[in-house]
């Protein structure tokens, strides 16, 4: 039997986006008013989740491990890799919009499969995949099956990092400390972004630039492919301590008596295919704050991602660095963001999420800005990259907490997210290897400062229709409780 307008629960927001947290009370009705897998934000009770709780967040930490040592190994290594294949870095920054293809089409597997079959089998081989595929990809011997593998890597990152940000919020939902726990599993996977450039460093030729300071039109070095033949074992060592992670899920996996491959997710039905004026236009509120979501997350990833991926080859390119030294300063942004993922597991038990956003983004633009004059001395850089790291570090995760006090972050909803960070991955490289081969790295600064004064006024936006979304909410639960009283 349809239900009418009148007999749909609203969420009871009454301080609006004062707090935020209101939106997450719906009664059993709500359910009604899915869009999808996604809703309203909700309390979704299954036993099953609190079954093994300690082994699986101690699973889920080891897999944002191994995630952050296989995202840590491109960047350090894409300038012994250019000259391992004989290209130019236009071409060998290919592997990154690669990587954005991977990690789109992971997040969409992520969307499709992750609600509907057991969340441990597909952990398991997502890590299982993203190690192999890195592991053999410097030893392909061309430069097109190199990006190929590196891309194939991706899909597993792209799952695991979509999947993990629901699996944490489904697994955490109930705890007081949802927000540090949440915060914990991107600490964790900057610890191992952190320890990547570290490891890989002994595997690195001093490779130098012969006219990086001299040169508009590209740079040239002097090594040959023998010379840089080492780097190729910084991979099989990092892939191999990510396989390691993946067996933490794989003996969770076999502990389940019998192991099962369907999901004990609850699922909505689909018998509801009628829907009030009322129910329709909060679906729209909730597509509309999604939209607005996926474009957030993008600008975040594309500066976070566009530093992190060419801060090493931007400072042997445009500074005359040495290889082995520009990887220290990629440990330096990876470090400051770790740093910055284990502070705010405090302060996410205290701020709200959209306080540390505003903190986060104003003193981000603050630190691009302060970048642009590394002319006055390279430690401006030191500190302006440290600073980037810093405030960048908690955007993601206190997006996704930020997020998760208005819809229900299904893996539905968290491949959407992955679909606006990873589609940023197909505009940077691009860019930032057009800018390297025929214009400045310094563009590459000027790129990334615009893109973060962009983010700012995204996430006005979005906090604005958040806003109006939460006051409409409140509105028509008052019209409600009027039409109740009048019908007595």
């Amino acid at each position: 039997m349809e239900k009418s307008e009148e007999d749909i629960q609203l969420p009871d927001v009454d301080s609006g986006l004062e707090t935020g947290q209101d939106c997450a009370m719906l009664d059993q009705e709500e359910k009604e008013t899915s869009f999808g897998n996604l809703t309203f934000a909700e309390e979704i009770k299954d036993e099953s989740v609190n079954k093994y709780w300690a082994g699986k967040s101690f699973s889920l930490y080891a897999s944002f491990l191994g995630l952050g040592l296989i995202s840590s190994i491109v960047g350090p290594t894409i300038v012994s890799m250019e000259v391992l294949f004989d290209t130019d870095a236009g071409t060998i920054a290919r592997t990154l919009v690669g990587g954005g293809v991977g990690y789109l089409s992971g997040s969409l597997v992520c969307a499709l499969c992750f609600d509907r079959f057991n969340p441990e089998i597909q952990f398991t081989l997502a890590m299982v995949l993203q190690g192999s595929c890195m592991a053999s990809a410097p030893f392909s011997g061309n430069v097109y099956a190199y990006i190929v593998l590196c891309s194939l890597c991706a899909v597993g990152m792209g799952f695991v990092d979509s999947a993990g940000n629901s699996y944490g919020i489904t697994l955490w939902n109930t705890h007081k400390f949802k927000g540090p726990l949440l915060q914990g599993i991107h600490a964790v996977w900057s610890l191992g972004a952190t320890l990547g450039p570290i490891i890989i460093r002994p595997f690195l030729t001093n490779l130098n630039s012969n006219d990086a300071l001299n040169t508009t039109n590209g740079t040239s070095f002097s090594a040959t492919p023998e010379d840089v033949e080492f780097t190729r074992y910084a991979y099989v060592t990092i892939s191999s301590i990510s396989l390691v992670c993946a067996i933490v899920f794989f003996v969770l996996l076999i502990l389940q008596r019998p192991p099962c491959l369907a999901s004990k997710a609850k699922q909505y039905s689909d018998d509801q295919n009628t829907w009030s004026r009322g129910q329709i236009e909060k679906k729209c509120h909730i597509a509309t704050l999604l939209f607005m979501l996926v474009i957030h997350f993008h600008v975040i990833v594309f500066v976070e991602g566009c530093t992190g991926s060419f801060i090493a080859p931007f400072v042997v390119k445009h500074l005359g660095w040495t290889n082995k030294n520009s990887a220290l300063i990629a440990a330096v942004f990876q470090g400051s963001l770790g740093f910055g993922r284990v502070v705010n597991i405090g302060i996410a038990a205290v701020l709200t999420p959209r306080a540390v956003l505003i903190m986060n983004l104003s003193a981000t633009l603050c630190a691009y800005i302060l970048a642009c004059f590394l002319a006055y001395g390279n430690s401006i850089l030191w500190i302006s990259i440290a600073l980037a790291g810093f405030f960048q570090s908690s955007s993601f995760p206190t997006s996704v907490l930020w997020a998760s006090d208005y819809i229900q972050v299904s893996g539905t909803a968290a491949g959407f997210f992955l679909l606006g960070s990873s589609s940023a991955s197909f505009i940077y490289p691009n860019l930032v290897g057009y800018f390297f081969d025929n214009g400045t790295p310094m563009y590459m600064l000027y790129m990334i400062l615009a893109v973060a004064i962009i983010q700012i006024f995204v996430f006005i936006f979005m906090q604005a229709f958040a806003f109006y979304a939460s006051k409409r909410a409140i509105k028509d639960r008052e019209d409600k409780k009027i039409r109740v009283h009048q019908d007595m």
